[in-house]
Order: C-alpha cells, then sequence, then structure tokens
C-alpha cells in the first residue's frame, strides 16, 4: 500500500477488509513487503510496528522468521535503549533472533555499539551470519573498542558469511583474519586506512565483487588483482603518487579475468600502464576517473583490444583529446551507454555520431548518453550541433532515448543557450540537470558502492 493511503471504514458503502479477515499466509506475504532495507529495533517501523496493529497481526507477525532475520543497529537505538524504563537492547537483540527461528541465515549491520553485553550477543550469532557490515573504530581506538569482538574472532568461526562491509577510522594494530576461512564470503567493502592484503586478511581467490574505497597504491592493486582471478565485478581507487612506479609489480605473465564484467577504477595521478599485465575478455561495463590532466594509460593498445565487448562507458576527469576517444570508441560497436566528462573539444564526437544516409552508424547500439559541462567543457560544446546529431539519429534503431546533460549551476547563460537550441528540436529527448560543482561526477556518486552490497 502506497505510504500515506488510508482504508476508509467509516462510510456505510465502504468495502475494505480487515487486516485480520486476510488469510495468515496472504497476511504473512504483506508483511514481508513492508520491511525496509535496515530493520532497526524501534517499535514504529516494520518489523516491531507489524506487533502493534492487532492481536492477530502480532501472532502472524512472530511466526514468520524472515521478518526477524535482519537487524540494524544504529547510535541512536542505544540512545533509546538506555532509558530506565526501557527494556535492554541486548534483550531486545535475543528475542530479536530468536524469532528467526535456528536455521533461517542472518543478516546484520552495525553502524554503532559500545556495550559489552550487546557486543557478545551478537558475536553468540556469527555462526548464522550470512551478511555483515561493521562501521566503527578499531581496537584501542577512542571509540571504544567497539568493534573489537567482531574483528578479533577466531577464524572460520563466520562460516555462512557471504557478503561482508567494513568501514574502520583507524588502523587495526595487528591484521583482522576473523574472516578469512568463511568458506562461502563473495562479496566485500572496504573503507579503512589499512592496506588489504595487508592488514585486512580474506579469502581473495574466492572474491567475486570486490570494491575498496580509501586509496591504495598501485603494488597493493596489482597484488589484489593477482590473487582475485574470480572477481565478476571491481570498484578499486588507485593512487599513483603513492608509489614510482608500477612496471615492476606488474605480473610477468598476463592474468585473465574470465568472470570480470564490471571494472571502475579512480585514478590518483599521471599516465601508467594499469592495464597491460590483465586480460578482461569479459568486460561489459568500464568507468574510469582521473584526477589527472592527461588519458590514464601510456600503452592504450592493450586496452583496446578488450573493449569490443562493451555495453557501457564512463570516462570522467581524463581530459581525452577527441581523437584520443574516438579510437576508443571505435573499438565498441556495441556499446549501449556513453558518459564523459573533461573533453576538451566535442565537435569531432558529435560529427561521427551524426547519422548521415548511405554511411555507417557510429556506436549503432547507443541508447544513452550523459555529458558532464564544468569549465572548458561548457565553451567547447556547440548545442546546435549536438542537437542536430540527437535529431538525425531518430531514424536509427535503437532510438537514442535517454540523453542528458549536466551542468554546473555558474553557467546560467551558457544554460540558457543550450536550451534556445533545442526549442528548435522539440522531438529531441533531451534531459538537462543543473547540478552543485560538488555533485560532478564523484567517485561514490558514480560508481554506486552500495549497490554492491545489496
Amino acid at each position: 500500500m502506497p505510504e500515506g493511503a488510508i482504508i476508509d471504514h467509516s462510510h456505510p458503502t465502504s468495502k475494505g477488509l480487515p487486516l485480520q479477515n486476510f488469510p495468515p499466509e496472504v497476511l504473512g506475504e504483506i508483511f514481508l513487503w513492508c520491511l525496509s532495507e535496515r530493520c532497526r529495533p524501534t517499535a514504529t517501523q516494520a518489523p516491531l510496528l507489524l506487533c502493534h496493529i492487532s492481536s492477530v497481526c502480532r501472532q502472524v507477525a512472530l511466526n514468520i522468521p524472515h521478518l526477524w532475520n535482519n537487524l540494524h543497529i544504529s547510535r541512536k537505538d542505544f540512545s533509546v535503549f538506555r532509558s530506565p524504563h526501557r527494556e535492554s537492547l541486548s534483550s531486545v537483540v535475543l528475542q530479536w533472533f530468536s524469532r528467526a527461528g535456528f536455521s533461517v541465515p542472518l543478516s546484520l549491520r552495525i553502524d554503532y555499539i559500545d556495550e559489552a553485553g550487546v557486543q557478545n550477543v551478537l558475536v553468540s550469532y556469527a555462526h548464522r551470519i550470512q551478511s555483515l557490515s561493521l562501521k566503527g573504530g578499531v581496537p584501542g581506538s577512542k571509540l571504544r573498542n567497539q568493534l573489537k569482538p567482531f574483528l578479533e574472532m577466531p577464524p572460520g568461526r563466520v562460516d555462512q558469511l557471504e557478503s561482508l562491509g567494513i568501514a574502520l577510522r583507524g588502523i587495526p594494530r595487528a591484521p583482522v583474519t576473523a574472516f578469512e576461512l568463511s568458506p562461502r564470503l563473495r562479496k566485500v567493502l572496504l573503507l579503512c586506512n589499512a592496506d588489504p592484503p595487508g592488514m585486512i586478511r580474506l579469502p581473495w581467490p574466492q572474491l567475486t565483487h570486490l570494491t575498496v574505497i580509501e586509496c591504495i597504491s598501485p603494488p597493493v592493486w596489482v597484488s589484489l588483482m593477482k590473487q582475485c582471478t574470480k572477481l565478476q565485478k571491481g570498484v578499486f581507487n588507485v593512487d599513483r603518487m603513492r608509489d614510482a612506479g608500477i612496471s615492476s609489480f606488474m605480473p610477468e605473465d598476463t592474468v585473465t579475468f574470465h568472470d570480470l564484467y564490471d571494472l571502475s577504477i579512480l585514478l590518483v595521478g599521471g599516465r601508467a600502464s594499469y592495464f597491460d599485465g590483465f586480460y578482461f575478455p569479459s568486460l561489459t561495463s568500464l568507468r574510469l576517473r582521473n584526477h589527472a590532466s592527461d588519458f590514464i594509460w601510456d600503452n592504450p593498445e592493450h586496452l583496446l583490444r578488450q573493449l569490443c565487448g562493451l555495453r557501457r562507458l564512463s570516462l570522467i576527469g581524463n581530459a581525452a583529446l577527441e581523437q584520443d576517444l574516438l579510437e576508443l570508441l571505435q573499438r565498441t560497436t556495441l556499446l549501449v551507454k556513453l558518459e564523459i566528462d573533461d573533453l576538451m573539444d566535442y565537435s569531432l564526437l558529435f560529427h561521427f555520431l551524426d547519422h548521415r544516409p548511405g554511411r555507417d552508424i557510429f556506436l549503432p547500439n547507443l541508447v544513452e548518453i550523459s555529458l558532464y559541462m564544468q569549465e572548458v567543457e561548457v565553451n567547447a560544446f556547440s548545442a546546435d550541433k549536438f542537437a542536430k546529431m540527437v535529431n538525425s539519429r531518430r531514424a536509427v534503431s535503437p532510438l537514442l532515448s535517454h540523453i542528458t546533460l549536466y551542468f554546473t549551476e555558474r553557467y546560467g547563460a551558457e544554460i540558457g543557450s543550450v536550451k534556445g537550441v533545442f526549442d528548435h528540436y522539440p522531438e529531441a529527448p533531451i534531459r538537462m540537470v543543473v547540478v552543485d560543482s560538488t555533485d560532478t561526477p564523484q567517485m561514490g556518486h558514480k560508481f554506486g558502492y552500495l549497490d554492491l552490497m545489496k
């Protein structure tokens, strides 16, 4: 039922059916749809809210284990349960997970925890946890060792774990080994100052999804890639400035990633042969963001040979020359979505995308295009050529149906002129978005870290 919707039982002709008249099986399915991604122990949200509707609803809710296998604990929950008139949070956690039965896998998200009693209760369920997200300080930090029971568990205890997220403020005093013997672990998100794999020990060869948000050095990135040969989706933040060179760390023999279909890399630094030691035959989505003022590779041919299967390409902050970009796009004939920022001149790109009778269609499968206009891009952008290009592709199948132009708010005059041009092409499916400069393609905003943990 949509939020705010009301069933009117007061009118004589109302056909609303009281909840308790629904069969328990139907009511149970409705309750499962009421759950949010983060189930907190509060009476204002499901599932506890469902227990306060009626005795019938309470009975149904208490007998659905999958209503109680997901728990999110935040700082706010601790302040609420410290009231002398409330039962302890540790008691609530015990009741919560006991309602999940003895066999249903558990999902636990901890944003704050500072009571030993709650810590001990949660750790006692470690053998049933399927998804675990930890956020806080490391043992010995000012945050009162809140994650210590989890980070210092003996290896092998969380043997049902499949998805893991760790966000630490501070560096562990000793390597974290609690998760290195988890045989089912596949998805990992790391946000911490400690370089994996040295301080965070994980079963790297079996991982299929890996996100590393904090900057890591090129040698660490190469080391991770060499171990994660079963990777399907990877997001990395590599700081070129943290090491003088990368060539000496590349594998002697090319490492092939047969299953890697989605790769996102933020590079801090200049040119480097980041891809020379790796081969990605299954790659369909590639996002490259660079903080330097040049393209990110010295030897592009090795990478270009691998792009024939790309469906999605995002180039942010690479300050690419048009000729470099066109060389890349000519290898991506299957491309469906294109996202570009920092292109020095758009004229040649629009010329190639323009459809003319008797000429082969450039990027014939292109459906979605997004361009980010910040500084030099506004001056280099020709609204008239762009609108004509969009209009020319109306006869192309599939239709270029999703077009977005992003402008930072200080370019109001330029935006007005662009809108004026598009007024002559009302059929062109253009969407124009004005964003704050801090919202233009940032790593977290564009790369969707948290999608990994869903």
